[in-house]
């Protein structure tokens, strides 16, 4: 598959034809290294290798992040008995590159025959936007390949995972804070860290990407496997599914979700006691876990 870039412009590029294969090729490949040399994590042997195939894997990341394109157009429905009319937007999200596409529409009512007086609920406009690129990237291997780069790139770097060190998940800009369970149960919030061996024991399992409460036996789960921004994250019964599917960036010291979100402290107030939730990758400080 051509590597996508200014020498590719006459190429149709269908992420379809190669991606999934590269991946696979790339898993592969580390399988070997790691047969043939145990310790290739705390040398440089493979070091330029890797970082080279991570490049590789984020440029075509890229290119299909960029491909997924999303708008609306305006219907109107002429009146018949009085001087109002329907105004419709169909929304749409598409992958340019493999016609993946997600519908729907929207109505407003409008109280002049030519239609320009509407009143939209954009905020609900928004929503059902974001819902619609949710779902067609969900039918690509983003994640998958995200998961891939930052497995590069921890390699290459031999840095320690997340949980590896101390078994919690601290904020990065604010390290005595901690992700903590709520004495129900369920809801997770940070508090202050203290060692608390059930609602601050986290353990990280790289290879199937959950992130477990060992004490309680449930995993960290995005509430009824929503795509949308400003979803809560709570515990449940583990049971392998995209909500319950991280990858942690260990170079940006992100948490991103299966379903294409990331791990968020609710309005960035890094203070105890304040939930998280799910919310559009912007790598800020209150998305920054280590």
């Amino acid at each position: 598959m051509p590597q996508p870039g200014p020498d590719a412009e006459n190429i149709v590029y269908d992420w379809r034809i190669g991606v999934p294969a590269l991946l696979q090729t790339i898993g592969i490949r580390l399988q070997v290294i790691a047969a043939m040399d145990r310790t290739f994590k705390k040398n440089s042997r493979f070091q330029r290798e890797m970082t080279e195939l991570r490049s590789y894997v984020a440029n075509h990341y890229t290119t299909m992040m960029d491909g997924v394109r999303c708008g609306f157009r305006r219907m109107d429905d002429s009146p018949q008995y009085d001087r109002s009319v329907s105004v419709w937007r169909e929304l749409a999200c598409v992958d340019v590159y493999s016609g993946t596409a997600a519908y729907a529409s929207m109505s407003a009512d409008c109280w002049d025959t030519t239609g320009s007086y509407c009143t939209w609920d954009e905020g609900a406009v928004d929503a059902q936007m974001d819902f619609l690129r949710g779902q067609v990237m969900l039918r690509m291997p983003l994640f998958e390949m995200r998961s891939m780069m930052d497995t590069l790139y921890l390699y290459a770097k031999d840095l320690p995972d997340l949980t590896t060190t101390f078994g919690d998940i601290r904020v990065a800009a604010a390290s005595s804070l901690c992700l903590d369970v709520t004495p129900a149960g369920l809801g997770i919030v940070l508090q202050p860290c203290n060692w608390d061996r059930f609602g601050q024991f986290w353990l990280y399992d790289r290879k199937n990407g959950e992130i477990g409460n060992p004490v309680s036996g449930k995993c960290l789960d995005v509430q009824w496997g929503s795509t949308s921004a400003a979803t809560p994250v709570w515990l449940w019964e583990c049971h392998g599914g995209l909500a319950q599917r991280w990858t942690w960036d260990p170079e940006r010291k992100v948490l991103e979700n299966a379903l294409g979100k990331t791990l968020d402290v609710q309005w960035g107030n890094l203070q105890a006691g304040t939930p998280v939730w799910m919310w559009w990758r912007n790598e800020g400080n209150a998305q920054r876990w280590h």
